[in-house]
């Protein structure tokens, strides 16, 4: 794999910070390397965790009356836990394509 592949594979998931939906998306739709193609797919879907995440989070506390109660915080930890996982994976993800031999 040339070193432009493998900075554009990991651009697709280290792209979570300052454009999550475009630059994977972008990316999938403009190169034609199958592998690189499966990793902008891969990170698009896995930038989609964190919006959901926040997205049903908004929906439950908004629903709740915007009162705190376990049911809430229990929502908060588990939905942020689940997006900040997202985050941490991405990053994992990029750093080991651009590792990768």
């Amino acid at each position: 794999m040339s070193s432009s592949g493998k900075l554009i594979k990991s651009l697709s998931y280290m792209s979570v910070f300052f454009a999550p939906f475009i630059v994977p998306a972008v990316i999938f739709l403009l190169i034609d390397d199958r592998d690189v193609r499966q990793h902008a797919r891969l990170a698009y879907i896995s930038h989609l965790i964190p919006v959901l995440a926040l997205a049903i989070l908004s929906i439950l506390f908004f629903e709740s009356g915007q009162i705190v109660n376990y049911f809430t915080v229990i929502s908060m930890i588990i939905f942020g836990g689940a997006a900040v996982t997202a985050a941490i994976w991405n990053i994992m993800k990029g750093i080991h394509v651009l590792q990768e031999k």
